[in-house]
């Protein structure tokens, strides 16, 4: 915002209609299981050291990832999963799209309510 490139509104929507409906519908570490605890270590490997004191993701990433538990693909990360990652982003995406259908109905009240 400082630099002009988006205004309040921008940030909001991008939030809230983005990543934020996602963590609505899975934490943190189904989104790592879901992307692969492999790939996670290594953005946090890079990302974490510009952003707080932590160097890397630390050894609950690293235990599993040791023991082949990589995430969805390889049935177990930071949960167990029996069904294939095709599976489990279909999952997330519904749950996404009826936490998207509940809001719209939400605000469709409130309107209703204003108006």
């Amino acid at each position: 915002m400082a630099d002009g490139v988006a205004c309040v509104e921008d940030v909001e929507r991008a939030v809230r209609d983005g990543y934020a409906l996602r963590t609505a519908a899975v934490g943190p570490f189904e989104t790592a299981d879901l992307s692969g605890l492999e790939l996670f270590w290594d953005v946090a490997d890079d990302l974490y050291p510009h952003l707080s004191t932590a160097t890397e993701a630390g050894p609950a990433f690293d235990d599993r990832i040791a023991h082949g538990e990589t995430g969805v693909a390889a049935g177990a990360g930071f949960h167990d999963y029996e069904e294939s990652p095709a599976e489990a982003i279909r999952r997330r995406d519904e749950h996404v799209r009826a936490i998207g259908r509940a809001r719209e109905r939400t605000e469709s009240r409130e309107e209703a309510n204003d108006g």
